[in-house]
């Protein structure tokens, strides 16, 4: 089978992407409201990660299907692509928290022993959900964006058992249905800044705890850009923009993620002040109006960053180069930077009264070696990748 042409805008706007997520959760240790006041919409790189997964799975694999590929060979490649990354990711995780044990007690109710945090690392490893033992929501207590990922494999597992099988209109209806979903969950919560987690912690759920539960909204948020990148890939739907698609696609993102925050208890001063540009246009903040901007970039602006991304080329060799290593190092950073912010965070509660130097060195300190682990961590994956693939059909 001929090789397909790789799509290197696709893997730097995957890099970037990640990178933005990593300044957004940095950003969360000194910045009000949970960094957004820095990148207002700055959990929407997710939905990025979702429209190229549902792409991915079938530009890379529909096709082989046909050639004899099995469910079983399927899943085989999937793991030995993604658990890499979880199995390094959950031991950084363990690695920060005995770096500063007494740190984290400090900031959180529960202080773990070797065996406890031992099994806690073992289990999270599998990227089942995990109990939540530091006393907070997240499924990975360990990594908290291997939520993402979890959900990433949920979509594998769609496709390998339903959705290979069904006809491309199919998919474009299901995209359509979605949309509803995504409109009702982001108005509801005014935006997607939530990811799946422990919804009833200590309280008895109901029905319509579950269906308002942060993982149901988890799941709406990854349907529609799944069965949009799916519907694209099957389509062969692109816009050729040459070597101008990854400036016009950064512009589309950076214009998404730094929008102005629209909900009316995240408005602040500035140059680009909401309180004052909305009610000139005649517009009141609400939840339901920050939802609907989310959704419309959810809904138009990811798909045709996608569609600019697969029209594009990188005529440049070097710069195909530095986007094809931004492909392959953005999963390796989602899948291990947090645990340094955390790392950061409990230092930073620890010494309130640090002179400000102290502190940005310290920031300064944890990013680099976030991204030092997550380049090891990409070289292990690929490693244990590679390993496994010689030994493939």
């Amino acid at each position: 089978m001929a090789s397909k042409p790789k799509l290197e805008v696709l893997d730097a706007l995957r890099g970037f992407c990640a990178l933005a997520v990593v300044v957004l959760h940095f950003s969360e240790n000194y910045i009000p409201n949970y960094g957004f006041r820095l990148m207002p919409h700055g959990c929407l790189p997710v939905e990025y990660f979702f429209i190229l997964t549902g792409f991915t799975l079938v530009y890379a694999y529909d096709a082989r299907w046909a050639q004899g590929m099995t469910i079983r060979s399927f899943f085989v490649r999937r793991v030995i692509r993604l658990q890499p990354l979880v199995v390094v990711g959950s031991i950084i995780g363990a690695a920060c928290y005995l770096l500063s044990v007494e740190q984290y007690a400090y900031r959180f109710p529960c202080e773990l022993g070797l065996g406890k945090l031992g099994l806690l690392t073992l289990w999270c490893s599998t990227l089942l959900p995990a109990p939540s033992l530091f006393g907070w929501r997240l499924l990975h207590p360990l990594q908290g964006p291997l939520w993402t990922l979890f959900y990433i494999y949920l979509a594998n597992v769609l496709y390998a058992l339903v959705l290979r099988r069904m006809k491309t209109w199919m998919i474009l209806t299901l995209a359509v249905a979605a949309i509803a979903a995504t409109w009702y969950f982001g108005a509801r919560s005014g935006g997607f800044h939530c990811g799946a987690e422990w919804s009833w912690w200590g309280t008895k759920p109901t029905l319509m705890g579950i269906l308002n539960s942060p993982n149901m909204g988890a799941l709406a948020r990854m349907a529609f850009p799944l069965f949009a990148g799916m519907a694209i890939a099957r389509r062969g739907w692109k816009i050729k923009t040459g070597n101008w698609a990854l400036p016009i696609c950064l512009l589309i993102l950076l214009f998404i993620f730094f929008a102005p925050e629209m909900r009316p208890n995240c408005l602040t001063k500035g140059p680009l002040d909401p309180a004052v540009i909305l009610p000139a246009l005649g517009l009141t903040a609400s939840k339901a109006l920050n939802g609907g901007f989310e959704t419309v970039a959810v809904v138009v602006g990811m798909p045709l960053v996608l569609l600019l991304g697969i029209g594009g080329e990188i005529r440049n060799r070097r710069v195909a180069a530095v986007c094809s290593f931004l492909g392959r190092y953005s999963f390796p950073l989602y899948c291990t930077h947090y645990s340094f912010t955390i790392l950061q965070r409990v230092w930073r509660d620890a010494h309130p009264n640090a002179p400000w130097q102290m502190h940005l060195a310290t920031v300064c300190a944890c990013a680099l070696f976030a991204f030092i682990s997550a380049y090891v961590a990409m070289l292990v994956a690929d490693w244990v990748s590679g390993k496994f693939k010689r030994r493939m059909p």
